[in-house]
């Protein structure tokens, strides 16, 4: 038995992104051919459970959920909570064919809506999963196709990616814009957003992220969406059903981006995972040590002021004389040792 070509790849971005409906795509992109297709078969592909919230002309609300093709995966994503991100932990799904292998690693939304604590934890838990692979092919950073400037989270978000992995890493960066059919599938005003970035990027820390046709790609995933809401209501597809001419349009285009991405990235050379996890686990081990440094440095702040000098003077007095007229107080910051414990 010939072994196939195997490829990882970790996808990476904001919660609400659309990074487990992109995963969704790839298996309908993978199996029908187009958009007419997949609804005359009417088996939406669902790798990983998604719920969507449509409001009809008429203003009624319908939800469409599509569970996933793991029982483990249903109890991975917050479905039933729209304040709560909805991948809690990383998730690897593998796709196969006779010619070729690839392992997607959807991650945890940075700018976890539980907040930075649990965003530290996401990171901890990412660095866990990462070293159970050798190589990473690929590093897909998602954003909306309407950022229009290098908003807190967007930031936070691609900080928060970079500072996961080592400089040899990004050539294998590249960018999937999402929601793009409003910016007519290109990135909109992200592309601005993301050249300022690097820039600055490029020009405070010395790393230039190439942006071109062959690092961003566009697509929207309303097509998947358009799938699940066919098959799931009859409603939807009396009101939505004129618009399929619409819906074909976006799937041929963002099926092209899909697979234009992927073979971009069957080009990459691998990055090797234990670069990137070394730095993560010094990340770790550096917030470990901000609680004690802090306290040190209070510790020798307090040692340093005026009123501990004073303390230290009135500790040696006795009915105020000198117990010894020779003691002679000296600079404690040269001097004073703390044994902690």
């Amino acid at each position: 038995m010939s072994i196939i070509p195997t490829y990882n790849i970790i996808l990476l971005g904001k919660t609400g992104v659309g990074k487990s409906t992109f995963v969704n795509s790839i298996a309908n992109y993978s199996t029908y051919d187009s958009l007419e297709e997949a609804i005359e078969v009417n088996e939406p592909q669902g790798v990983i459970p998604v719920s969507f919230e449509i409001t009809l002309k008429n203003f009624k609300k319908i939800k469409i959920t599509q569970l996933g093709c793991n029982r483990r995966d249903v109890e991975n994503e917050n479905l039933n909570t729209k304040s709560s991100s909805c991948t809690q932990e990383p998730r690897v799904y593998s796709f196969y064919n006779e010619n070729v292998g690839f392992n997607v690693i959807d991650i945890p939304g940075m700018g976890d809506t539980a907040g930075p604590t649990q965003d530290a934890r996401n990171i901890q838990i990412i660095m866990e999963k990462l070293s159970q692979f050798t190589v990473i092919h690929g590093i897909f950073i998602m954003l909306k196709a309407f950022e229009p400037r290098l908003t807190a989270d967007v930031k936070y978000n691609l900080n928060a990616t970079l500072m996961m992995l080592h400089a040899n890493a990004i050539p294998n960066i590249m960018f999937i814009i999402t929601t793009s059919r409003g910016a007519d599938y290109n990135p909109g005003e992200t592309m601005t957003t993301l050249e300022d970035y690097v820039a600055n990027l490029e020009a405070s820390n010395g790393i230039k992220i190439e942006l071109s046709e062959n690092t961003v790609f566009c697509m929207d995933n309303e097509a998947y969406k358009f799938q699940c809401g066919w098959n799931k209501s009859d409603e939807y597809r009396k009101e939505f059903g004129p618009l399929i001419k619409n819906y074909s349009k976006s799937w041929d285009i963002s099926s092209a981006a899909f697979f234009k991405l992927f073979e971009r990235m069957y080009t990459m050379q691998g990055h090797h995972v234990q670069l990137s996890c070394a730095i993560g686990h010094a990340r770790t081990i550096i917030h470990c040590l901000i609680g004690p440094l802090a306290a040190i440095t209070a510790l020798i702040q307090q040692a340093l002021s005026p009123a501990s000098r004073e303390a230290n003077i009135k500790a040696l007095t006795k009915n105020g004389q000198q117990i010894k007229d020779e003691i002679e107080v000296q600079d404690t910051s040269s001097r004073t040792v703390y044994y902690l414990p």
